[in-house]
């Protein structure tokens, strides 16, 4: 078996879920089949900005489920932001922001740390240490 064969495996085993990632499927989708129906019919995708262990992408919906140390963390509206450079994760809902654009969360208004790598860059705001 290939290892990418064997990472589709693991990746198709529904994984815990946080409190989180159901609030955000019932908050973000129709939610007319439970999250773990749909997490079944879902495809692995590569979603590097998410920062995750894998993602998952159920299309009927456009929503992403990100998984990251074991646990499905959240479920993201897959709008295009995957695709860009640069985004990090949101401190308090896991969400992905753009952190030159943003320093508070523009889902749930949370301040983000004055410094954040997104992996390839660290952005420092308010002139804070380098």
């Amino acid at each position: 078996m290939s290892v990418n064969q064997q990472q589709n495996l693991d990746q198709s085993h529904l994984p815990r879920i946080k409190p989180h990632a159901r609030t955000r499927w019932a908050e973000r989708t129709p939610a007319d089949r439970p999250l773990e129906v749909a997490w079944r019919q879902a495809q692995p995708v590569d979603a590097p900005a998410a920062r995750c262990s894998y993602a998952r992408l159920y299309q009927p919906y456009d929503a992403l489920f990100i998984v990251r140390d074991g646990w499905l963390r959240t479920v993201l509206h897959n709008d295009g932001r995957l695709e860009k450079d640069g985004l990090v994760l949101c401190t308090t809902c896991d969400d992905l922001i753009d952190p030159i654009m943003h320093d508070t969360c523009p889902t749930c208004d949370a301040e983000q740390p004055a410094s954040q790598t997104s992996g390839r860059i660290t952005i420092t705001r308010r002139g804070g240490d380098r």
